[in-house]
């Protein structure tokens, strides 16, 4: 909302729908361990690259929904993560020097 640079952040916030899908980039199962674990992970299923299932949780994530160009952003950082994994997704922020 302040215009700041928050490639990094949105990357975090990507890397933590990303294990809440409860599988690893091999396919093995990630115990996550949560008050709201069937929730979360049913959302982050159910969305995958979209974010929008989980940013749409009551009382988590306030109005970021609604924030399309954060939105669109969490994706892409989705979408990278699912198809190049972890490390090649970190390697590629790092080098754009996005903070």
């Amino acid at each position: 909302a302040s215009g700041r640079p928050h490639a990094l952040l949105t990357l975090a916030v990507a890397g933590w729908f990303r294990y809440l899908s409860g599988v690893d980039e091999h396919g093995e199962p990630i115990l996550v361990e949560d008050q709201l674990v069937e929730t979360l992970q049913s959302r982050a299923r159910e969305g995958r690259e979209d974010p929008r299932p989980l940013l749409r949780l009551t009382g988590l994530f306030g109005d970021l929904a609604g924030n399309e160009p954060f939105v669109i952003s969490l994706a892409e950082a989705l979408r990278l993560l699912y198809t190049r994994g972890a490390r090649a997704t970190l390697a590629h922020y790092l080098a754009s020097g996005e903070g």
